[in-house]
């Protein structure tokens, strides 16, 4: 569950970033105009310019051949299979229609 649980962290830590920004952007809003800071703020509207991401999950379904130790298992067919199913996941979210359809949140984020 490792691997699961660090892409939980790495989707909350991006969207703590982001968040972060947003909050950037939206204090350099309230600034006073005549600041002697006009290199700092270009610098700071640059590194928080708005976008939208979307992150999609891919969570490997253990088959149920599979034993326990298989976190330990690199083979290469091994590998190849768990490829493949990963391809074959990324395919099929990205043809569903939630997928499509998707809404960003106020950040610029559909997870």
């Amino acid at each position: 569950m490792r691997t699961s649980s660090r892409t939980r962290l790495n989707t909350d830590k991006n969207i703590g970033v982001r968040q972060a920004k947003r909050a950037m952007r939206r204090s350099i809003q309230t600034l006073p105009p005549g600041l002697d800071l006009e290199e700092d703020l270009t610098f700071l509207r640059q590194v928080t310019h708005e976008n939208v991401i979307t992150m999609k999950q891919l969570i490997y379904r253990q088959k149920s051949c599979e034993g326990n130790a298989t976190d330990d298992e690199f083979s290469r067919v091994t590998m190849q299979e768990h490829w493949q199913a990963g391809l074959d996941d990324a395919v099929r979210s990205l043809r569903h229609r939630r997928w499509r359809e998707r809404a960003h949140d106020a950040d610029g984020i559909a997870v």
